[in-house]
């Protein structure tokens, strides 16, 4: 009984002062130039793809094409911000 109160006792005081969010680093990591250029396409992507997976995984047609486009349009604008981000100059 008494390591049961003494665990009880330890793991909610490690939990009121220990923070249990974990951090996921790549969250944290900042693209220049997100907002002007990837914001819309990451937003369109997802519907598109719900739209996409709705109509049952369609091969051909214009669902397909929609996803396909969608994606290209992310992946094309991810990669202009990581271009723009490789050619700007870090300043300490």
């Amino acid at each position: 009984m008494y390591a049961e109160v003494c665990d009880t006792a330890l793991h909610k005081a490690s939990a009121l002062t220990i923070s249990t969010n974990w951090c996921n680093k790549a969250s944290q990591y900042i693209i220049i130039g997100w907002n002007e250029y990837v914001r819309k396409a990451h937003i369109e992507a997802p519907h598109a793809y719900i739209t996409w997976r709705d109509f049952g995984k369609p091969r051909h047609g214009s669902v397909r094409d929609l996803i396909k486009i969608t994606c290209l349009r992310f992946k094309y604008a991810l990669r202009q911000c990581q271009a723009i981000e490789e050619t700007t100059p870090v300043y300490a």
